[in-house]
C-alpha cells in the first residue's frame, strides 16, 4: 500500500514536470522573434557627424548642415562649377577612427530617413573601413571606401542597404597606391558612415534627414527552435519510457511477474527507440533525411573514409511562383515528386536529404567528378522531361562540389552552394561544378 502511493506519487511529479517543460518550450518558441535575433541600433542623437561640400570656394556645391532636436543631415545645393561636385553627410559611428564597429556578419543596414533631390538622383552610401596595414588615424580618405548608390525613388522613410552588392571604387584602389589595399569588401571595422550626393547629380537642391541605422541578424531560426526541442522531447521521451521501464521492472520483480512480460516491455521500447530516431531523422513531407538524418550520414561516410564523395546542392527553378500559382498543395506534390525521381536514380550507398524549403543535397560516395556530371545531368534532364501535373515545366538547378579526406565538409557545403548560386545566376536548369 505504501509503495503504491509513492508510485502514484512518482507519476504524478514526472506529470507535472512534463506541463513544465511543455510551458517552457511554448515560451521558447514564443520568444524566438525577441531573442532570436543580435541588432544594432545607430541613433544620430548619439554620433557625431559633419556635413560638407566639394567647391566651395569656387562658389559652387553648398552645404548647410542640419542639427535641431527632431532633424539630422544636411541641406545642399549643387552648381556644375567643377568636374564633380557633391555634398556628403560623415557620421562618426566610433570614437576612434582605428576601432570600429563590425557589420561583417550583417546582410544588410535599414536607414530611416529620407532624401529629396531634383531630379530622379542617386544617394550615395560609403562605409569606411580600417585597416592598420593602409590606413592612417584620422585621415579618411586612407580608409577603405565601401560603397553603393540608390535611386532617391525609393529614399522616403526607410531604406535598405544590401552590403552584397556594396563595391570598392576602382579610383579610390589606385588613389591610395598601396600593395596591400585590393578591392574586396571589408565591413570588420567600420568607423565612419558617408551619405552623399551621386555620381552626376543635377543642379538644384538637394536634402537629407537622417534618425537612426538598425543592422539586423537571426542568431537562431524557427526551424531551428522546433529541431533543438524536438531532439529534447525525443530524448526526454526516451528517458521517461526508460524510467518507467525500470519502475516496471522493478514492480514485476518484486511481485514475482514472469520474464516474458519484461522481455515483451523491452521489445517495445527499443521498437518506440527506433520509431523516434527514424522520426528525428526524417522530413515528413518527402521522405527524405532531414538536417540531422543528413549529419549521421556525413560521420559515417568520413569515418569510413568514402573518399571522394560528391556534394550536389539541388534547388528547384522559380518554385515561389510555383507556389503563388497554383498554391502550397500543389508545391509540396511538386517537391515529392521531385524527390521520387532522384530516389529512381540513386544507388546504395547514395542518399538524399532536405537541405532547406526548396533545396534538397544529394551524397554520393566513391565516384569521379565525370561519373558525378554524367549521373548528376540525367537526373536533370528526367526532372525536365516529367510532366508534374500543374500545367507547367518544372526545372532544377545544381551545384556540385567533391569532399576529400582533407577537406572541411562546411566548407564544401559552402562550395557546391556556390555552384548551385552561378547556375542560377546562368539561366538555371544547369549544373555547375566546383572543382
Amino acid at each position: 500500500m505504501f509503495s503504491s502511493f509513492k508510485f502514484y506519487h512518482a507519476i504524478l511529479a514526472i506529470i507535472s514536470i512534463i506541463f513544465v517543460l511543455l510551458f517552457i518550450s511554448l515560451t521558447i518558441i514564443k520568444k524566438q522573434s525577441e531573442y532570436g535575433y543580435e541588432r544594432i541600433i545607430i541613433d544620430m542623437k548619439d554620433t557625431e557627424f559633419n556635413a560638407y561640400s566639394s567647391g566651395n570656394r569656387y562658389k559652387g556645391s553648398t552645404t548647410k548642415t542640419i542639427d535641431a532636436p527632431n532633424e539630422k543631415g544636411f541641406d545642399c545645393t549643387i552648381r556644375h562649377v567643377e568636374q564633380y561636385p557633391f555634398c556628403v553627410l560623415t557620421i562618426e559611428i566610433s570614437s576612434t577612427s582605428n576601432k570600429g564597429m563590425d557589420f561583417s556578419s550583417f546582410k544588410e543596414m535599414t536607414v530611416y530617413g529620407t532624401f529629396t533631390t531634383p531630379n530622379s538622383d542617386f544617394l550615395r552610401i560609403g562605409f569606411r573601413h580600417f585597416d592598420p596595414n593602409y590606413s592612417q588615424s584620422n585621415i579618411t580618405n586612407t580608409m577603405k571606401f565601401n560603397q553603393l548608390e540608390l535611386k532617391s525613388d525609393n529614399l522616403a522613410q526607410s531604406f535598405n542597404v544590401n552590403f552584397d552588392v556594396l563595391t570598392v571604387p576602382a579610383w579610390w584602389v589606385a588613389a591610395l597606391k598601396s600593395k596591400d589595399v585590393n578591392d574586396t569588401i571589408e565591413l570588420t571595422n567600420v568607423a565612419l558612415i558617408e551619405l552623399s550626393t551621386g555620381t552626376l547629380p543635377s543642379e538644384g537642391e538637394y536634402k537629407l534627414r537622417v534618425d537612426r541605422f538598425e543592422l539586423e541578424k537571426e542568431i537562431i531560426s524557427l526551424n531551428q527552435v522546433y529541431e533543438y526541442l524536438m531532439m529534447f522531447w525525443a530524448t526526454l521521451l526516451v528517458l521517461l519510457m526508460i524510467i518507467i521501464m525500470a519502475v516496471l521492472a522493478f514492480r514485476l520483480n518484486q511481485k514475482s511477474k514472469n520474464e516474458k512480460i519484461l522481455l515483451q516491455i523491452n521489445h517495445a521500447l527499443e521498437n518506440k527507440s527506433n520509431e523516434l530516431e527514424l522520426i528525428s531523422q526524417t522530413d515528413a513531407l518527402t521522405g527524405t533525411f532531414n538536417r540531422i538524418g543528413l549529419q549521421k550520414r556525413l560521420i559515417e561516410i568520413i569515418k569510413q573514409k568514402q573518399f571522394p564523395t560528391a556534394i550536389t546542392l539541388i534547388d528547384i527553378d522559380h518554385f515561389k511562383s510555383i507556389n503563388d500559382e497554383f498554391g502550397h498543395q500543389q508545391g509540396d506534390h511538386v517537391l515529392k515528386e521531385l524527390c521520387n525521381i532522384i530516389k529512381s536514380h540513386l544507388i546504395e550507398g547514395e542518399s538524399l536529404s532536405r537541405f532547406g524549403g526548396e533545396e534538397f543535397l544529394i551524397l554520393m560516395p566513391g565516384l569521379s567528378i565525370d561519373q558525378v556530371k554524367e549521373r548528376i545531368n540525367d537526373i536533370r534532364l528526367d526532372i525536365e522531361s516529367t510532366d508534374m501535373k500543374i500545367n507547367r515545366c518544372v526545372t532544377a538547378s545544381f551545384g556540385v562540389a567533391q569532399i576529400n579526406k582533407n577537406n572541411n565538409v562546411k566548407q564544401i557545403i559552402a562550395q557546391s552552394d556556390e555552384a548551385l548560386y552561378q547556375a542560377k545566376n546562368e539561366g538555371r536548369n544547369c549544373i555547375r561544378y566546383n572543382e
